[in-house]
């Protein structure tokens, strides 16, 4: 469980609480919480039902509010008794502890993932709070006008709510301002210009909101500024007009998914601390200048679905080359066509070297498999998918030693699958402890699925080892040696000219959860040796010769008929046709041998005893392996009975205890019967609290749903 920091000190009330008593609450370790209820984690089981705010003028001295909830709060919102006396029902698991991660004191309040709520005035009237932050919650309702009076606030942390509204032209008054983050919200309307006017913030992110009008040019007085994002957005302007050469500091700059156009302004490359720029899905035209490779710390860069498009892919590409330091590229979508740079024009290629994604999918690019990629020893991700790429897949492909995903669709590549991509040292041996990405991205990366939500990726890592070819000309049989992959996730063979049995040495892809072989021309049975890929989600074989019964598994009948049809000889319950028998003619089954449909049944007759008796064996053994000792030794009969008299009395104590107290923390002011209790030592006891309680060191209280827990208050 985790705990709530109190870090202010209460300057007028030392006399009460002092540094020692606050610095290391434990838990009582004669009573720990009971292990008999669960714990709540559910986001919707809050008891909050007021709004943040209207206390908070009363809290003057408090100068650090933090209720954010991550991946690493996962807290219950309980109720606390604090002094005898009852704060406004927003509390849980209250601790003081001395000092706080920053210089000076402060205030910070976690909140429960799922607190439901609003933000009423009241934060204008704290005089001395310096930072505001309650992210990942479903706060709803307007920002209030109040909070722009808090003059000392320097940080507004409000990420992954439901908000909604304008932002304030009074902002301006937060001259104090260094972070304002209002991302994955609703807020709506124009960007104030006055936003120019805060010459100490630092950190500008409003992502995915409802944002509209202009971009304000103001943001170029910001000369503080090191991450500007404000994407998926409909932001308007001519991005060419933007003097970036004020923004000595920017670290990241986040544009995409805009209505912004004109071309990518050379000012920008003035901006040396510049790690990460993207600016896709806005209406950008024009070239990448070479000016971009003075830009040493770049590491992430991403100009994809520009509508205008960008041209002279060839000569992006071979400029992008210069860019020492990137580490994922995609220019996706973004140009009219081109050739794909080939060796020829590139004389001691020393480019790409830390480039771990490369996206050049979708760019209209001719040619071949160019053999400069090779030497991308550092290449995890490698997608030219949508492209005109013709002539085969070259072998040594499969010697890349951190290439896990390579994404070929749409193409008109031929040939057959080459052997040696069954060797990719990252699929047959995955990846070693040294190896583990440990670096999160500069900026997060998402994918939508055809059938799914969207997917956001902080780290490289986190994408499914992958191999896409289909729909291109390929031809030949599927390898057997695919069965090397073993950490091979998706394999998507679909619409090529692949012929062939479908091997069966595929069962060995214990990792495999997408297997797609239609439209080809496969013959021969399905293994049923499939049917042990337990992690199998998605399989499809249809529009190919494939003959024989479909496998009655409980996984196979999930897949659907679509996954079965086009294949005129399939036969089972799932395409609704019934498999005929085979037809005996003087002793042979259908070219069978003469006399051997006798020595199966003979097989299968001499196999049924046996497993009768074996189950009968099974029964007896386990019967009297129990029963019997405790037939034979009286002490073991009766211990054995004694436990069962002391579980059955544990649970009867139990759940009385467990309604007993629940209708005593129901009377307690505030609490509503779902709280949990500290009280400080020589405080007032509550009602249903014992005197005798109150006064030891170790607290009681209800914590979550009933569950009985202890508390230490040093």
């Amino acid at each position: 469980m985790d705990s709530l920091w109190l870090s202010q000190r209460y300057h007028n009330h030392s006399d009460i609480y002092d540094d020692s008593r606050r610095a290391n609450p434990t838990i009582c370790p004669a009573k720990r919480p009971s292990p008999l209820s669960p714990t709540r984690s559910s986001s919707s089981s809050n008891p909050f039902k007021d709004f943040i705010g209207f206390w908070l003028g009363f809290m003057a001295r408090f100068d650090f509010v933090d209720c954010l909830v991550d991946n690493r709060y996962l807290a219950d919102c309980l109720g606390c008794l604090l002094l005898g006396e009852v704060l406004p029902k927003f509390f849980g698991k209250i601790f003081f502890k001395g000092g706080s991660r920053r210089a000076s004191s402060g205030f910070r309040m976690k909140f429960g993932v799922g607190l439901v709520m609003g933000i009423s005035p009241g934060l204008g009237k704290c005089s001395k709070l310096r930072i505001f932050r309650a992210g990942y919650n479903n706060l709803t309702g307007l920002l209030p006008e109040d909070i722009y009076n808090a003059t000392t606030l320097e940080e507004i942390e409000l990420p992954s709510n439901s908000l909604y509204g304008a932002i304030s032209d009074k902002i301006v008054n937060l001259t104090a301002l260094n972070t304002f983050d209002l991302s994955y919200n609703h807020f709506s309307g124009v960007l104030p210009p006055s936003l120019g006017k805060l010459s100490k913030l630092k950190f500008l992110v409003l992502d995915s909101n409802n944002l509209e009008g202009p971009l304000p040019p103001s943001l170029m007085n910001c000369t503080k500024l090191v991450e500007l994002r404000i994407g998926a957005n409909s932001l308007e302007g001519d991005i060419s007009t933007f003097n970036f050469s004020k923004l000595s500091q920017l670290s990241k700059l986040d544009l995409a998914v805009n209505l912004l156009t004109g071309t990518v302004p050379r000012s920008l490359y003035s901006c040396k601390s510049l790690k990460a720029i993207r600016l896709g899905e806005n209406d950008l035209e024009g070239l990448i200048q070479p000016e971009i490779i003075s830009l040493s710390s770049l590491s992430f860069l991403s100009f994809s679905f520009n509508k205008r498009q960008l041209t002279n892919v060839t000569g992006a590409v071979k400029v992008l080359m210069g860019c020492k330091s990137l580490v994922f590229l995609t220019i996706s979508s973004s140009f009219l066509g081109g050739e794909m740079p080939g060796d020829d024009g590139i004389v001691e290629f020393d480019g790409f070297q830390s480039v771990r994604l490369l996206d050049l999918s979708s760019c209209g690019l001719t040619g071949e498999i160019p053999g400069w990629l090779s030497k991308l020893k550092k290449l995890e991700i490698l997608n030219l998918n949508s492209n005109r790429i013709t002539g085969s897949i070259p072998s040594w492909l499969g010697t890349l030693p951190r290439l896990h995903s390579i994404l070929l669709a749409s193409n008109q590549i031929s040939g057959g699958f080459p052997k040696e991509l069954c060797r990719l040292p990252m699929l047959v041996h995955g990846r070693a402890a040294a190896q583990v990405d440990r670096n999160h991205l500069e900026l997060p990366i998402f994918d939508k699925p055809e059938d799914g939500d969207t997917i956001q990726y902080s780290s490289l890592s986190l994408f499914s080892p992958m191999i896409d070819l289909s729909n291109n000309n390929m031809s030949g049989s599927i390898p057997s040696e695919i069965s090397q992959m073993q950490f091979l996730s998706e394999l998507h063979l679909s619409f090529n000219n692949f012929s062939g049995d479908i091997p069966h040495q595929i069962s060995n892809l214990k990792n495999l959860k997408v297997l797609d072989l239609s439209n080809n021309h496969l013959s021969g049975k399905i293994p049923a040796s499939l049917t042990f890929l337990n992690l199998l989600g998605i399989f499809n074989v249809s529009y190919n010769n494939l003959e024989g019964p479909i496998t009655t598994s409980i996984q196979f009948q999930s897949f659907g008929a679509y996954a079965f049809e086009g294949n005129p000889k399939l036969c089972g319950a799932l395409l609704q046709k019934e498999c005929q028998p085979r037809k005996v003619i003087d002793g042979v089954i259908d070219g069978d041998e003469k006399g051997k449909n006798q020595d199966v049944e003979n097989a299968s007759q001499n196999q049924n005893p046996w497993s009768y008796i074996s189950i009968v064996l099974g029964f007896i053994t386990g019967f009297w392996g129990v029963c019997g000792p405790l037939m034979l030794k009286k002490t073991w009969r009766n211990a054995y009975f004694q436990y069962l008299d002391n579980a059955k009395n544990k649970f009867i104590i139990d759940w009385i205890r467990l309604l007993a107290e629940d209708d005593i923390f129901s009377e307690i002011p505030y609490l509503g019967g779902a709280a949990s209790v500290v009280i400080p030592q020589g405080a007032v006891a509550p009602q249903g609290v014992s005197a005798s309680e109150a006064g030891q060191d170790c607290v009681a209280g209800l914590v979550g749903d009933g569950q009985l827990g202890w508390q230490r208050w040093d």
